[in-house]
């Protein structure tokens, strides 16, 4: 079907001239003219300060997912200057100079960043998922069954329920806890809970654990967990294909078609 490799074509030129972050378009093809199309932005207007400032919304996901990725290309060059000579000469204890702190807690915090983000990602892909209309119905300790709306079930279920359960019956797809990642997955979500919710009693070892050659693994899994979704969507689930994420191999959008009539009169609406 042309509209479909015309649709990945023109995401990837769309966001070549703007921002891969930036949330997809809606695009309508003419039926008959593959070659006509309408682009209509997902525009907003933020207010602030008095201010107005118009522009293409953002995708979180693409977003948090950036913010967790530039953080820890700055991490990984940190360990590869200062930890990994230290690493090769022997493993010996070292105890820091002051003008070598400044360059550990630097390092603290970008990690830190990418940890917060890359899991806050995750976060972003799975609310983005539950459709509006979605509802869960869930079975309390009394016995009595309650029914949760998407709102509800942002703020109630947890992000491994969420994954474990919820995705799976939207998308139709098997639970992942069963894949080799999914142990990953919650070692970032408990490194991000520890961050969160800092326990002075906890402190000294979730420090160790930051240092570790292992976390550039564990924040570099958010991408994982999210791509493994998206080919659910892409092959089977094509109506979240416009919210889903720029930058995780599924770079295209949901082909949308009108007849002449409906292209016609859409281009005089727009036209005003």
């Amino acid at each position: 079907m042309p509209f479909v490799r015309l649709a990945r074509e023109h995401n990837i030129e769309y966001i070549g001239s703007t921002d891969w972050r930036v949330k997809k378009p809606h695009v309508y093809f003419h039926k008959d003219k593959p070659h006509l199309k309408i682009v209509i932005p997902n525009n907003w207007v933020l207010e602030s300060d008095r201010l107005e400032t118009m522009l293409d919304r953002p995708n979180d996901v693409a977003l948090y997912s950036s913010i967790a990725e530039s953080s820890l290309e700055k991490a990984r060059r940190f360990h590869k200057e200062k930890l990994i000579p230290r690493i090769t000469s022997g493993f010996l204890p070292h105890t820091l100079r002051q003008n070598e702190l400044k360059e550990y807690y630097d390092y603290f915090e970008t990690i830190i960043t990418s940890v917060v983000f890359a899991y806050s990602s995750i976060e972003a892909f799975v609310n983005m998922s539950i459709p509006h209309d979605y509802t869960l119905t869930r079975i309390e300790k009394s016995g009595e069954e309650t029914i949760l709306n998407k709102s509800e079930i942002e703020k109630q279920c947890s992000l491994k329920v969420k994954l474990k359960t919820i995705l799976p019956n939207i998308l139709s797809c098997d639970s992942p806890s069963q894949k080799k990642w999914w142990e990953i997955f919650t070692k970032l979500e408990t490194l991000r809970n520890e961050i969160i919710h800092s326990k002075e009693s906890k402190s000294e070892e979730r420090y160790s654990k930051l240092l570790s050659a292992k976390i550039f693994r564990i924040v570099e899994i958010h991408k994982t967990v999210i791509e493994f979704f998206g080919q659910y969507i892409y092959e089977s689930n094509s109506n979240l294909l416009d919210e889903y994420p720029n930058g995780f191999g599924y770079d295209t959008y949901k082909v949308k078609t009108m007849t002449e009539q409906n292209f016609q009169n859409s281009i005089n609406v727009l036209n005003g």
